[in-house]
């Protein structure tokens, strides 16, 4: 589902639902992430159902903001929890 699509010259960014399992992670200036962080987005989006801000990845689908919450709903979905399976994501072209 694409809900919004921006275009700035060469670079090109869409808002679409992408599976939490095809989002990679490379290397981070951040290293460690904050656990406390992360039960409290899980709990938010079991309590709202839903995530409000989503992560930003490339167009093959590589991390570049939003790390807290992809590991937040890959738990919930490790922990078996149904409908978590994919994330709310901007998805940004031409931009590496």
């Amino acid at each position: 589902m694409t809900t919004t699509a921006l275009t700035e010259g060469d670079i090109n960014s869409e808002w679409t639902m992408i599976p939490v399992d095809e989002v990679t992670v490379k290397e981070r200036l951040r290293k460690q992430l904050d656990e406390s962080h992360v039960k409290r987005l899980m709990e938010s989006f079991t309590d709202l159902g839903f995530q409000i801000h989503p992560i930003t990845v490339d167009e093959y689908h590589t991390l570049i903001a939003g790390a807290h919450r992809l590991e937040a709903m890959r738990r919930l979905t490790a922990d078996g929890m149904e409908g978590w399976d994919k994330i709310g994501a901007l998805v940004v072209t031409g931009a590496s």
